[in-house]
Parts: structure tokens; C-alpha cells; sequence
């Protein structure tokens, strides 16, 4: 029995459906399943239970892996994670967006606030570090101050 793997130069990596990232999450997820039934049964749980437990775990999260593959297709993780930063960033004044129609379809557009960004940086230098005064040292040539 062979598994193909990868479709030729310049595609992606595609395995029984799963797209790139969604491919590492499925790997990632059972290597963590694995790790986890050895954990749970070093510490004393019967292996039956383990069996339970770890495979209804796996279950869930292999089915969730396949469910965001199917729905949000090969870049999903990526706007998931840029719109959870964009309203992040948004919510701290640091970012400005404004929709334009081009061709007839909105495109968003983004703006970074510079003043605010360094007023934040700024703050959050100030407020993260103490003032230390440094310390005197000895000169070792003529043992003075």
C-alpha cells in the first residue's frame, strides 16, 4: 500500500485531505496522545481507561483537525490568527483599517499609528523597568574611586 504525499513541484503537501498546517496538527495531536497515554499510565491508571480517555481525546481533536481543514481550507490558521492580532492591535490604538471597494470587492486596508505605538512602547518601558543607580567601581591601576 503506497501513500502519496506530495502532488509535484510547486503544490503543497496534501495527506488523505489534510492540507499543510492541518497536517501538523494531526501529527503534533498524536505524538501528544501518545505522550500522554504513556504519562497517564506511568502514573498507575489502568490501561482500559487510558484507552478510553486518550482515544476519545484523540478523537475529538483529530475530528476538529478535519473540520477546520474542510471549512477554512489551506490559509484558515493563518486568517484566524491575523484577525485575532488585527482586533488585538486595534483594541491598543495601534492600528488603523478602513474598507475600499476595488473591482467591486471591499479590501481592507491597514494602518499603522506610529505615534501611538511608540507612546505604548514607551509606557511600557517605563512602567517594566526601575532606575537603578549604578554602582561605583574601583579603579585597579590606583585603587581610588
Amino acid at each position: 500500500m503506497m501513500y502519496y504525499v506530495a502532488k509535484g513541484t510547486n503544490k503543497t503537501v496534501e495527506f488523505k485531505g489534510l492540507s499543510e498546517q492541518y497536517l501538523y496538527m494531526f501529527a503534533g495531536g498524536i505524538v501528544a496522545g501518545i505522550f500522554l497515554f504513556f504519562i497517564l499510565n506511568f502514573i498507575g491508571i489502568p490501561s482500559f481507561a487510558n484507552f478510553v480517555f486518550v482515544g476519545g481525546g484523540l478523537s475529538a481533536f483529530l475530528y476538529y483537525v478535519y473540520k477546520t481543514n474542510k471549512k477554512y481550507g489551506r490559509y484558515g490558521v493563518m486568517q484566524q490568527q491575523a484577525r485575532r492580532a488585527i482586533a488585538r492591535l486595534k483594541t491598543l490604538g495601534i492600528l488603523a483599517t478602513k474598507t475600499y471597494k476595488f473591482n467591486n470587492r471591499p479590501v481592507l486596508h491597514l494602518r499603522l499609528l506610529e505615534d501611538n505605538l511608540c507612546k505604548l512602547i514607551k509606557n511600557k518601558c517605563a512602567i517594566s523597568t526601575s532606575v537603578v543607580e549604578p554602582k561605583e567601581q574601583k579603579d585597579p591601576t590606583n585603587g581610588t574611586n
